[in-house]
């Protein structure tokens, strides 16, 4: 049986550049589709090394072009192709797979021991704990095996000169704030003798010299319509997002009919009997004066446009209330 190619399989997606030659060069590839979720996973060997970029921008271009939630490329390289210098896009994928990264390898000293990778960073224990606890070198391990089948410990340790090279920001970001102080003193001054030069005077203040443009108000930065749009039975697309609303599950208040479904770009005043969807990229609650009660705000976006949904409960509530919801899941409201 011939082995199927990636053009095979994505026949409406024409690839170009870069994205050609992973399209001609994937061999075993495997494809799982989650029909339902809009979910397409691909897995292959690639017969040389690619930067992650490439390969993310490939999954966005496939995703737009058949409408996909998710699309994941899951590359398998020759295990001698692993080196040290290809560090650098292991921690890319460390960082997309959402462990905590951003930041903390920005500068590294990298000592390798057999089996061993061990990553020297210049924090002090309590940003290497904080590593420690989210399993961070055991993330980067398995990227590197799942990648190239070989298995490495990775260890995250404190730079020798960490101490000194603290204390050499800490310094700096004082210096900085010294100079800053400096800067806000001379303009207060300055400030105050203009002032006091014009009431010694009788002159009245300088107009500003130009006004500021007055920009627009817009309900969103894309190009899109008010009006969401039923794809099939139980599928709808709500801004640049398609949601599954065929079997709901009820997690706060009562049951609601799927209609008059509104993307978030739509809501620009009050309305009544109005259905949006959404992702949560942001929960925060905080307790209201009296302290009795707790406000819930939960941010959602249709990669539209982005609202706030708020919702006030018993105090007693809050652990309960705020467990409804999770960044990255969708939800109507």
């Amino acid at each position: 049986m011939a082995e199927r190619k990636l053009g095979e399989i994505f026949k409406r997606f024409i690839p170009l550049g870069i994205h050609k030659e992973i399209f001609d060069g994937a061999e075993d590839v495997k494809v799982r589709l989650d029909r339902e979720h809009r979910i397409a996973e691909v897995r292959c060997i690639l017969p040389k090394l690619y930067k992650k970029k490439d390969l993310y921008e490939l999954e966005g271009e496939i995703a737009r072009t058949y409408e996909l939630t998710q699309m994941r490329i899951l590359p398998r390289y020759p295990e001698e192709l692993f080196t040290t210098e290809y560090l650098p896009e292991v921690l890319a994928e460390a960082a997309r797979v959402g462990v905590v990264i951003n930041g903390f390898f920005n500068r590294y000293e990298l000592e390798t021991e057999d089996d061993i990778l061990r990553l020297k960073i210049p924090f002090t224990h309590g940003g290497i704990s904080l590593l420690d606890l989210a399993k961070t070198g055991e993330v980067i391990s398995g990227i590197i095996h799942s990648e190239f089948g070989l298995y490495y410990k990775v260890e995250i340790t404190q730079a020798d000169n960490a101490q000194s090279q603290y204390e050499a920001f800490m310094q700096g970001q004082l210096a900085q704030l010294q100079s800053q102080s400096v800067l806000i003193m001379r303009e207060a001054e300055r400030l105050e003798a203009e002032a006091a030069k014009r009431a010694e005077t009788g002159e009245a203040p300088a107009e500003a010299e130009a006004e500021k443009p007055v920009l627009p108000r817009v309900a969103s930065l894309f190009e899109g319509t008010d009006d969401a749009e039923w794809l099939e039975e139980g599928v709808v697309r709500s801004g640049k997002m398609i949601f599954n609303v065929a079997e709901p599950t009820v997690v706060f208040g009562e049951i609601f009919p799927m209609e008059n479904l509104t993307p978030l770009r739509g809501i620009r005043s009050t309305a009544k009997s109005c259905v949006i969807l959404g992702e949560v990229f942001d929960i925060q609650n905080k307790d209201t004066r009296k302290g009795d009660k707790t406000m819930i705000t939960v941010a959602m976006t249709d990669k539209e446009a982005s609202l706030y949904v708020k919702l006030t409960v018993p105090i007693e509530q809050t652990e309960e209330a705020m467990g409804l919801w999770s960044k990255g899941k969708r939800y109507a409201v």
